[in-house]
Protein backbone atom coordinates (compact mmCIF):
# COMPACT_ATOMS: atom_id res chain seq x y z
CA UNK A 1 0.00 0.00 0.00
CA UNK A 2 1.09 3.50 -0.83
CA UNK A 3 2.43 5.61 2.32
CA UNK A 4 -0.25 8.16 0.69
CA UNK A 5 -3.79 5.91 0.80
CA UNK A 6 -1.95 4.86 4.63
CA UNK A 7 -1.87 8.84 4.86
CA UNK A 8 -4.92 9.53 3.80
CA UNK A 9 -6.45 6.69 6.19
CA UNK A 10 -4.59 8.71 9.08
CA UNK A 11 -6.02 11.88 7.59
CA UNK A 12 -9.58 10.89 7.94
CA UNK A 13 -9.19 9.00 11.39
CA UNK A 14 -9.13 5.82 10.19
CA UNK A 15 -5.61 4.64 9.88
CA UNK A 16 -6.53 0.95 11.53
CA UNK A 17 -7.96 0.06 9.03
CA UNK A 18 -4.62 0.65 7.02
CA UNK A 19 -3.63 -3.34 7.18
CA UNK A 20 -7.09 -4.74 6.04
CA UNK A 21 -6.39 -2.12 2.78
CA UNK A 22 -2.92 -3.17 2.40
CA UNK A 23 -3.89 -6.96 2.91
CA UNK A 24 -6.60 -6.55 0.48
CA UNK A 25 -4.45 -4.62 -2.20
CA UNK A 26 -6.73 -1.18 -2.12
CA UNK A 27 -5.12 1.63 -3.48
CA UNK A 28 -6.45 5.08 -4.62
CA UNK A 29 -7.73 3.05 -8.32
CA UNK A 30 -9.71 1.07 -6.54
CA UNK A 31 -11.53 3.36 -3.34
CA UNK A 32 -14.45 4.39 -6.23
CA UNK A 33 -15.33 1.33 -6.52
CA UNK A 34 -15.93 0.03 -2.88
CA UNK A 35 -19.42 -0.74 -1.30
CA UNK A 36 -20.15 -1.02 2.53
CA UNK A 37 -20.73 -4.51 1.81
CA UNK A 38 -16.89 -4.68 0.71
CA UNK A 39 -15.82 -2.53 3.52
CA UNK A 40 -17.81 -5.42 5.91
CA UNK A 41 -15.82 -7.92 3.73
CA UNK A 42 -11.94 -6.35 4.61
CA UNK A 43 -13.05 -6.18 8.38
CA UNK A 44 -14.39 -2.59 8.41
CA UNK A 45 -17.55 -3.22 10.67
CA UNK A 46 -18.95 0.05 12.19
CA UNK A 47 -21.19 1.41 10.64
CA UNK A 48 -19.68 4.91 11.56
CA UNK A 49 -16.63 3.84 10.24
CA UNK A 50 -17.91 2.55 7.07
CA UNK A 51 -19.92 5.96 6.33
CA UNK A 52 -16.97 7.78 6.95
CA UNK A 53 -14.91 5.82 4.46
CA UNK A 54 -17.83 6.25 1.98
CA UNK A 55 -17.67 9.61 2.62
CA UNK A 56 -14.50 10.20 1.95
CA UNK A 57 -14.17 8.37 -0.87
CA UNK A 58 -16.79 10.36 -2.33
CA UNK A 59 -14.93 13.60 -2.05
CA UNK A 60 -11.94 11.95 -3.25
CA UNK A 61 -13.96 11.34 -6.56
CA UNK A 62 -15.73 14.59 -6.79
CA UNK A 63 -12.62 16.35 -6.83
CA UNK A 64 -11.07 14.07 -8.77
CA UNK A 65 -14.31 15.19 -11.65
CA UNK A 66 -14.32 18.59 -11.18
Amino acid sequence: MSQDLRGWLSAIGLNEYAQAFADNKIDFSILPDLTAEDLIEIGVTAVGDRRRLLRAIEQIDASQTS
